[in-house]
């Protein structure tokens, strides 16, 4: 996993800023910013917080502990799943029939073999 430098520094690249306009819009100063991205020096609760609101992840994702960014992407996941229609006509069809997890997985094998030859 990433480390809590590795993370801030990709964060800030991403949203295409440098040190300086990220403390500025923080409060901080560029060379504490600087020290957090070379794990020089761990922020204090403060200025953890307004990363992780700045950045819109969660504390885990900036420590490295995670992969997921926030709860909220997990959740809007789960939200845009429970919309199609074709995962719908999936879950019903496990219920319905009472299939194990390894016809589960053979459905979806079925489902990805599929997918790559239509897409090829």
């Amino acid at each position: 996993m990433a480390s809590f430098g590795e993370r801030l520094k990709l964060l800030r690249e991403e949203k295409g800023k440098t040190q300086q306009e990220i403390a500025e819009l923080l409060g901080l100063s560029r060379s504490a910013l600087s020290k957090y991205e070379h794990n020089d020096r761990e922020p204090d609760r403060q200025a953890v917080a307004m990363l992780t609101d700045y950045f819109d992840v969660s504390v885990d994702y900036l420590f490295g502990r995670t992969n997921v960014r926030n709860h909220y992407s997990q959740n809007d996941k789960v939200e845009q799943l429970m919309k199609d229609k074709n995962f719908l006509g999936l879950v019903t069809k496990i219920i319905e029939n009472d299939l194990d997890i390894e016809a589960i997985e053979k459905m979806i094998d079925n489902a990805l073999l599929i997918k790559k030859i239509t897409n090829n």
